[in-house]
């Protein structure tokens, strides 16, 4: 390397020649995977031809020949002379992560291996350069691309030699000279400007000053504008300005997540290609964004989910087929926005989590004991994957199974303040859901009191707030396990009292009016007992003292326009540090819903609403009033017989009949009978009922009332009998008409 390289100059090669690599990978992918036109092939070769050619005028000879090297075959395919195989694709990919390896460390990237990797595209060279063009119009190069290329090769013209001198060019930068005018594109079509990340953090934390002071200035002024003419006006000026200042350099600091997106074919391709799997990777929401800070400390959690989609998440091709599954698997990545967060969801079509299997590698491994995996609820069990030095591989790799892996994904989200959420179903695939806020420099946050200090919750982690009064509190707050639980809309909410969990002196809980403010926690739901709420304010987040780095239930401090110090409160230490355990509440949550509804289906047969009628003079039998549809008054001269069967007309058609003697030990209807009553049953359908299409025939309708009753065992037994009850001095005989119509066969069983 030329020692009198001006460093922003080498700086800048660096950035560009990176550029280019980020692009080339996914086209080289999309070649591999039969996805060829003529444009993909040009991007790459062009890419490739600017790295050299940068690298030539920097004395950079590791990366020009490389690149060079690099070039060759990309040059025979776009001239139609190679065409896609697997070692092409391979010798390219390798010499790829050369590149990056050397542009990493530029300064001695002389001494980056790569022999191998330059034999491998060398060899794809020899007896190809003379050889006639293929016949494929997909690669071959059209002719104003040629006179393009013609016009803007500076470096180079004949391919597997090496490159001459370039003509003495004009002073100006390489990025000018060459990487714009190989690209052919005009230098002012875009007009952009590389700035230092220092650069921009320095600017976020001024902003963050400003907007600390523009607080203190409304704060302090806010009672003076009557005294001071024209004084709102000015506060609300500097008011908007900070706050477009603010939020045009959180602009300049955003990144798509397509930046650490891109990289996931790629891995996910070379895990395949090593295990004999086919995997497909669909890429959705790249555009999203979020903070560069965040962006960059998600490349270890993303990598490790891949790692294990692609690694013993996603079965063999042959396990897939026999599972009646494509050979081929998907893994799909999802980024959007959700309630102010930033959702990347990474979801896989492979075996799923076995929990039970998890749970004995986490007994295996000593992280729980026998006697307490047997109490573990089934989020619980499936939640042990986030357990260090875990791993449900079946043999240790160099790609996974070596106990590091979900414990890192969750405790680098944690530390963005976000969540991990992990869903799966065995035989259909897994999904983790990593919830993510915008930014961590400036939040808006909600400011709660308790006795007598302020604390900051970030509005990202609030669903909502309840107001419980004094007086309602016996009657809405009920205690499970010794954990104290509102009851809020049909559900118990776990409720940590801040005082307690700070160990601030607080009086008596629920002597007076409280403030619950109810925080998400990936799935679960928990209420913070507080104080006082005040107002929501957009905080800057300052880092923690040493003195209280150790202390779970914060995430930082930050200052308040009118100087206070206060603590950022974080969800999920907070509700560590309370030791709640949302399965077991959970559990408890729905066991409770069960007896209730157990408990209201007794007392709905205790009370009813009935039809009492009688079948015969001295029998007395009754009916649901739900289970009907319509009574009708019949003449018994109006019912047919065919054969053994007996029909009446109603609305135009022929309806059967069933009479009760027939299917039960009961006496028939006197045969002398001239009125007769027909009870219709019904049925329901699409959520309205309908008639069952047969009736049932009585001989007299008692009366129709809502009694309370306890049914006990009937003597007289038969299809539909549900047991016996006394009402009005008789027996009376409780019955299901369907099932009584079911069993004439006049009906079908779905009835």
């Amino acid at each position: 390397m030329d020692e009198g390289i001006d460093e922003e100059v080498l700086s800048e090669f660096v950035a560009e020649s990176r550029e280019h690599l980020r692009a080339m990978e996914p086209d080289l992918l999309a070649l591999e995977r039969g996805q060829s036109s003529v444009d993909v092939v040009h991007r790459v070769f062009r890419a490739a031809h600017n790295i050299k050619g940068g690298a030539a005028l920097l004395g950079l000879d590791a990366i020009r020949s490389m690149a060079h090297a690099m070039e060759s075959p990309l040059a025979l395919l776009r001239d139609g002379r190679l065409i896609v195989k697997p070692p092409l694709m391979a010798a390219l990919l390798d010499g790829l992560d050369s590149l990056g390896a050397m542009l990493s460390d530029v300064a001695h990237s002389q001494t980056i291996p790569c022999d191998r990797e330059l034999e491998a595209l060398r060899a794809l060279v020899q007896g190809h350069h003379s050889a006639p063009p293929v016949r494929m119009p997909i690669l071959l190069c059209p002719p104003h691309d040629v006179a393009q290329f013609a016009r803007t090769l500076v470096i180079d013209r004949e391919q597997l030699s090496e490159p001459v001198p370039p003509t003495p060019l004009p002073p100006t930068r390489p990025s000018q000279r060459v990487f714009e005018a190989m690209s052919g594109a005009p230098a002012e079509a875009v007009e952009t400007l590389r700035v230092r990340v220092a650069l921009l953090t320095q600017l976020m934390n001024l902003a963050g000053e400003l907007v600390l002071g523009r607080n203190q200035l409304l704060r302090a002024l806010s009672g003076l504008h009557r005294d001071i003419p024209g004084l709102t006006p000015i506060l609300l000026n500097i008011n908007q300005v900070t706050t477009d200042l603010q939020e045009g350099i959180l602009q300049t600091r955003m990144q798509p997540v397509g930046a650490i997106f891109a990289r996931a074919p790629r891995i996910v391709r070379d895990i395949a290609a090593r295990l004999g799997k086919s995997i497909h990777v669909e890429l959705l929401g790249s555009d999203v964004e979020l903070d560069k800070s965040i962006v960059e400390c998600l490349v270890d959690p993303l990598t490790h989910i891949l790692r294990n989609a692609a690694d013993h998440g996603i079965e063999s091709p042959a396990e897939r087929v026999k599972a009646g599954k494509s050979a081929e698997a998907t893994i799909v990545l999802h980024a959007y926005h959700q309630a102010g967060q930033v959702i990347l969801r990474v979801a896989d079509d492979g075996a799923g989590i076995d929990a039970n299997r998890v749970v004995e590698h986490a007994i295996a491994k000593g992280v729980i004991t026998p006697s307490k995996a047997k109490e573990l609820s089934e989020r619980e069990r499936l939640d042990l994957i986030f357990a260090p030095g875990l791993s449900t591989a079946r043999t240790v790799s160099d790609i996974s199974g070596r106990g590091v892996g979900m414990d890192v994904v969750r405790t680098n989200v944690e530390k963005l303040g976000g969540h991990v959420e992990v869903d799966t179903h065995v035989g259909q695939g897994t999904t983790v859901l990593m919830r993510l806020p915008l930014t961590l420099a400036i939040i808006p946050s909600m400011i709660v009191g308790v006795c007598g200090q302020r604390m900051a919750i970030p509005q990202t982690s609030i669903v909502e707030f309840v107001w419980v009064r004094a007086a309602e509190a016996a009657s809405r707050v009920e205690r499970i396990h010794d954990a104290e639980v509102l009851r809020l809309r049909d559900q118990r909410l776990p409720l940590v009292h801040l005082a307690k969990v700070l160990r601030l002196p607080s009086p008596p809980s629920w002597q007076t009016d409280s403030n619950v403010v109810v925080l998400r926690l990936g799935p679960n739901r928990f209420g913070l007992v507080v104080d006082e709420l005040f107002d929501i304010e957009e905080i800057v987040v300052k880092p923690l003292s040493t003195f209280v780095q150790a202390c779970k239930c914060f995430s930082g401090a930050t200052i308040l326009g009118d100087g206070r110090v206060v603590m950022i409160l974080d969800a999920a230490g907070v509700a560590a540090q309370a030791r709640l355990r949302f399965p077991d509440l959970g559990q408890e949550e729905a066991q409770r819903l069960k007896e209730e509804a157990r408990r209201a289906e007794l007392a709905a047969l205790r009370r009813r609403s009935i039809v009492l009628f009688a079948a015969a003079a001295s029998e007395y039998f009754a009916v649901a009033q739900d289970r009907i549809l319509r009574i009708e008054r019949i003449l018994a001269s109006q019912i047919q017989r065919v054969g053994s069967r007996e029909f009446v007309e109603y609305r135009g058609e022929g309806l059967p009949l069933v009479r009760l003697d027939r299917h039960l030990e009961v006496e028939p209807i006197a045969c002398d009978a001239e009125e007769l009553f027909l009870i219709i049953p019904k049925v329901v359908r699409d959520g309205r009922g309908i008639s069952a299409g047969a009736g049932l025939v009585i001989s007299n309708i008692v009366d129709a009332l809502d009694v309370e009753v306890d049914l006990g065992p009937s003597a007289v037994r038969g299809p539909g009998v549900l047991g016996s009850s006394f009402l009005q001095g008789h027996v009376t005989l409780f019955l299901e008409p369907l099932e009584l119509l079911r069993a004439a066969g006049v009906i079908g069983v779905a009835a």
